[in-house]
Parts: C-alpha cells; sequence; structure tokens
C-alpha cells in the first residue's frame, strides 16, 4: 500500500513539473501581460489574423474611408499589395503590383486620397487612392527617380524623404501630385533614415549616426538648403524610425528608444527625457494618444526580433512595457487604425487586436 501511495505522489509532483515548465515556456513565448497593474488598457492584446505569402515585407500603411472598414497596402521586395480590410480586422486580398523594394508606405488619414511609395533606389510613387474604386486598384499620379529613398512624411502639401547615403532629405512639393517638383533639399550631407511631423511645424530627422534633428517648417516656403536645425540632439547607436505626435517624439534605434518632449512650439527646445534599452533593432514605432478618461501616450513597436510591444510613455522620465507579444518572422514595420495593429514581419502580417 505504501509502495502504491509513493507511486502515485511520484506521478502527481512529475505532473505538476511539466505542467509548470509548459506555462513558463508559453508565458517567455508570448507573455500575458510583463507588467500586470490595474491601468493597462493592453492587458487582453490578442493576434486575431496572419497573412502568410510575402518576400520580405517591411512596408506597411492602412487608409481610412467611409465605403469599407479600411483599405491595407503592404510592400516587399517584389510588390505592393492590396488588401480589402473587414470590420473583424481580417485583410482580404484584393490586387498586387509589381514593385521593387518597397522601404516605406505613407498615407494621411486626414486626407487619405494618396498613397506615397518609397522604392529605394528604385525612386517613389505617387498613388491616387480616393474612396471607391481606386481603393483597391491604384492609379498612378507620378514617379520620382532615383535617391535610395528610405522614409516618407507630408506635411502642408510638402512631401519630406529621409534619403540615405549622404543624400539628407528632399522636400518636394505635392500641391499638384500629378507634377511634383524638387523645392529644396535639407541637411544634405547627412545618411537620413527616418523622417516625422512631431508638431505644429516640426520636421524631426533620424539619422543612421545618432542624430536626431528639429526643423521649423511651419513656412516651407522658407526652407532652404541652408537650414539648420533649431535642436540637434546626438545619442549612441544606429537610429531605425521616428515618430511624434501630441507631445511626444519616439524615436526607436538598433537597441531601444528615446523619448523626447517638448515638441510642437517653435519657442520649446525637445531634450530626450529618457530611453528604454530594448535588446533588439527596433525597427518601427507608432505613438497612439488617448485623451479620456485622462491622457495617455503609448509607443507601438515592430520590435524586430523581439516582435511586437507596447510602452507607456505618459511619464517621459519613466517608460513602461504594458505589453509584448511573440509573432512568426522578424517585426519591421506596423501601422494602427480602429483598435488594431498592423505588422509587417517577413513572409507574414499579423494583425492584433489591443482594444
Amino acid at each position: 500500500m505504501k509502495t502504491h501511495l509513493k507511486l502515485a505522489l511520484s506521478i502527481l509532483i512529475i505532473l505538476l513539473a511539466v505542467t509548470n515548465c509548459d506555462e513558463k515556456k508559453d508565458n517567455e513565448t508570448n507573455p500575458a501581460d510583463p507588467n500586470p497593474t490595474s491601468d493597462n488598457p493592453f492587458a487582453g492584446a490578442k493576434v486575431v489574423a496572419t497573412v502568410d505569402g510575402f518576400n520580405g515585407a517591411e512596408a506597411i500603411a492602412i487608409a481610412p474611408n467611409t465605403t469599407f472598414n479600411g483599405t491595407l497596402y503592404v510592400g516587399d521586395a517584389a510588390n505592393l499589395s492590396i488588401y480589402h480590410v473587414l470590420d473583424t480586422g481580417v485583410p482580404i486580398l484584393q490586387k498586387k503590383i509589381s514593385l521593387t523594394t518597397v522601404n516605406d508606405l505613407y498615407v494621411n488619414h486626414s486626407n487619405p486620397h494618396l498613397l506615397f511609395t518609397a522604392c529605394g533606389g528604385h525612386g517613389l510613387y505617387i498613388y491616387d487612392i480616393s474612396a471607391g474604386v481606386y481603393n483597391f486598384n491604384p492609379q498612378s499620379k507620378a514617379f520620382i527617380p532615383g535617391g535610395f529613398y528610405k522614409d516618407i512624411t507630408v506635411y502642408q502639401n510638402r512631401l519630406y524623404i529621409a534619403s540615405q547615403l549622404s543624400r539628407g532629405v528632399r522636400m518636394y512639393n505635392v500641391a499638384s501630385p500629378e507634377s511634383p517638383f524638387l523645392q529644396t533639399s535639407i541637411d544634405e550631407a547627412a545618411n537620413s533614415n527616418a523622417v516625422a511631423i512631431s508638431g505644429n511645424g516640426e520636421l524631426v530627422v533620424a539619422d543612421y549616426n545618432g542624430k536626431i534633428k528639429f526643423f521649423d517648417i511651419s513656412n516651407p516656403n522658407s526652407v532652404t538648403s541652408t537650414t539648420q536645425p533649431k535642436v540637434s540632439l546626438l545619442v549612441s547607436g544606429y537610429l531605425k524610425a521616428a515618430a511624434g505626435n501630441y507631445g511626444r517624439v519616439c524615436i526607436s534605434s538598433e537597441n531601444g528608444i528615446y523619448i523626447i518632449s517638448p515638441i510642437g512650439n517653435a519657442q520649446q527646445n525637445p531634450q530626450i527625457q529618457s530611453s528604454m534599452a530594448i535588446p533588439s533593432y527596433i525597427e518601427d514605432v507608432e505613438i497612439l494618444y488617448k485623451s479620456s478618461p485622462q491622457e495617455k501616450y503609448y509607443a507601438f513597436l515592430a520590435a524586430g526580433n523581439r516582435d511586437f510591444m507596447i510602452v507607456d510613455i505618459t511619464d517621459v522620465k519613466n517608460p513602461k512595457i504594458l505589453k509584448e507579444i511573440a509573432l512568426d518572422g522578424t517585426a519591421y514595420a506596423i501601422t494602427l487604425m480602429g483598435g488594431y495593429a498592423y505588422v509587417a514581419a517577413d513572409t507574414h502580417i499579423h494583425i492584433i487586436k489591443y482594444e
């Protein structure tokens, strides 16, 4: 009897040990909530769909419209893929356009009728994606050749392109998108890698050499090749991406992120308020601002081999990781809309419902 009891206890201990190991593995692979607090609105964030079949997807953008929930654009080494996004967040393929090395895609959500497509040394394409038939069938408006174009942003009918190999930032007038023209180049000797609009007339430029520069572009007609940054900051490591809005700038790098404020006012001098070390190339970042029930700021990261992360940057001095989700592939680009995050990761696109 004692022998049987000992055997039963031994089996129970082994089962408990195996269960604990499995739980630990699941938590390390896809932790549910690395910072469990009562004010974490993203504790339940989860992957709701995955689309595969891409050839090194590293560019993504989504266009809101009144006819559909949204139109998703994905760029990889060989194609621009267009998807109809259902109310569930799930994308349905509509069309593919052959393009080479799509590095970045940009849609202005406040005026979503144009898609800007940067293809590195293969130039930049401007497409009409006006609501209706052009959502799923973009019509070519213009082509801007050459330039090793890496990142794009638009402000007041001006297109700003981060151009690598010591080419700085090129500013195109796109008031007539079918006939854009080069107005000037900024910071021409820099290896620019990322651009963003941080506030009312501030252009943020991040380069490979660890420099973060703020330019006053509130009057774009006064910007010339000799325009100097109003603020220039220096950090360590290659800089990968920039996002700015609503009082915060977040810069991603080869080893973490930097939080910068104040922004958005010509009288203010932006300063690095804090940094967060993350052992991965942080390839892309988007900032989500919430005004209710209280002001909150969140950085959503395409965090390379750390995949998907959400960081609370409300307290600029003390950023906190709220959520991590492990994904197939390496996360290169991210875009947000309607409570969903869309992450481009090599051969996959992952759709994450975060609220």
